[in-house]
């Protein structure tokens, strides 16, 4: 049975040599397989990390007894009541920033997140729209890339029907920090998609479908986000 959905929306970074990583990540490098015959066929050699582009992580990324990307079964990768958090700034103010042109809320409170707090009572998953999208597909990323602070976990950590916390930025954490996981990975079945991008082509409500990569004992897998919109 083919399923028909009137919009499809591809919210992955492409992930190429030049792309934006984690500032102090290494590089990802994708080039030929020089192993290979030239004349039979074409294959790609890939070194990257299991946390470059949009990637899942996984409780053991900042817990280390925490659940492997390979103890969940698939079903929960696939996520039908979805809802955008929008939180994108539309003017400047004192808790913006400005990077390529684009507009982006620094950091994101319980307070900016408040109006949603009856629809995420009936949610399993949200995604965050900040703004900073954009400047990850322009590949200008730095240390000042919009995060959550304690207020806002311990808000969505406090719906026990959520499982999905998605986001358009590099990390839920301010650069180097991990308190933002660890509450949120404090409760068991819980994983995060960071580095997500065209958030802004989001309808308020959706399903998605964003399936990591079978690798065993995995903190974290790169993905394939798409969005299913009636």
């Amino acid at each position: 049975m083919i399923i028909q959905y009137k919009n499809i929306i591809d919210l992955s970074l492409k992930l190429h040599n030049d792309m934006a990583v984690y500032p102090g990540d290494p590089p990802i490098n994708i080039k030929p397989l020089s192993s290979m015959p030239a004349d039979r066929v074409n294959m790609l050699e890939l070194n990257m990390s299991t946390h470059h582009g949009t990637h899942i992580d996984a409780p053991l990324h900042q817990v280390a007894d925490g659940q492997s990307l390979d103890e969940f079964p698939p079903h929960n990768f696939i996520v039908g009541q979805m809802i955008k958090l929008d939180v994108a700034p539309k003017e400047s103010g004192p808790d913006t920033n400005h990077k390529e042109g684009v507009l982006y809320l620094q950091v994101i409170t319980a307070y900016d997140l408040a109006p949603y707090a009856e629809r995420l009572a009936g949610a399993e998953g949200a995604v965050i729209h900040t703004g900073y999208g954009r400047v990850l597909l322009k590949n200008q990323v730095d240390e000042d890339y919009p995060c959550l602070d304690v207020s806002a976990i311990r808000m969505l950590a406090g719906f026990k029907n959520l499982k999905l916390i998605g986001i358009d930025s590099l990390s839920v954490d301010a650069m180097g920090e991990s308190t933002i996981h660890h509450i949120w990975f404090a409760e068991p079945d819980r994983w995060l998609v960071e580095t997500m991008v065209c958030l802004e082509q989001l309808p308020s409500d959706f399903s998605l479908c964003c399936l990591p990569l079978r690798i065993e004992h995995a903190d974290g897998s790169p993905c394939r986000a798409v969005a299913f919109c009636d």
